[in-house]
């Protein structure tokens, strides 16, 4: 694997990073990391995240060093044909994640079990929904002692909230483990197990 790819999955399955950070995972050098960090900010591809607890400098991707690293990606026009488009808003109450949506800012707050009991979308898909809504920060997942979740014998014990960054629209997942926020434009990917290289029209120089 090339050093800049290398890299870029690092910067990609790590939502916030330190130059510490990513020469644990990927054994570069400092001087490289250094220079493609510089260079990164200034085009934009990544952006301050504050300091670590060693007071650290910490950075993460932007929307734009999203698409530029992130394999799993959605292109413009994927996600148009995802949404439908502004001119077919129709198109979208037919998706499990429409159902799934509503359901979710009717209860606000619930188990998984509770929203896998409406039958509004099989098991994988409800499971990956929930996981990348909070991955996005639209749900937040908070762990939950045993007393409170005897119904489900310890099964499920996250409870899912609604948070202050949800959207009136839908969020939509693509096939390729990304949800799609019609409201802000932002979309969120699944860290990866594997790190496919993909040479697109328009992305980041690689060498």
């Amino acid at each position: 694997m090339k050093k800049v790819t290398l890299l870029q999955r690092a910067m990609v399955v790590n939502r916030s990073f330190s130059y510490a950070t990513l020469q644990f995972h990927t054994d570069l050098s400092q001087s490289y990391i250094f220079g493609k960090i510089k260079t990164y900010e200034k085009d934009g591809f990544i952006e301050r995240a504050g300091l670590g607890s060693s007071q650290e400098k910490k950075w993460r991707l932007t929307q734009e060093g999203k698409r530029q690293f992130d394999p799993n990606a959605p292109k413009e026009s994927v996600i148009h044909t995802l949404y439908g488009g502004r001119n077919n808003p129709d198109k979208t109450i037919d998706r499990a994640e429409y159902r799934l949506w509503q359901a979710i800012k009717e209860l606000k707050s619930f188990l998984q079990e509770e929203l896998l009991e409406l039958n509004l979308a099989n098991e994988t898909t409800t499971r990956q929904y929930l996981s990348l809504l909070n991955r996005a920060g639209i749900l937040n997942a908070k762990q939950m002692n045993e007393k409170k979740n005897k119904r489900y014998e310890g099964r499920y014990k996250k409870r899912y909230t609604l948070t202050d960054k949800a959207g009136i629209e839908a969020p939509l997942m693509g096939r390729i483990f990304y949800v799609f926020d019609p409201n802000t434009g932002e979309y969120w990917a699944t860290p990866m197990e594997k790190f496919e290289e993909k040479n697109r029209p328009g992305d980041a120089v690689t060498s």
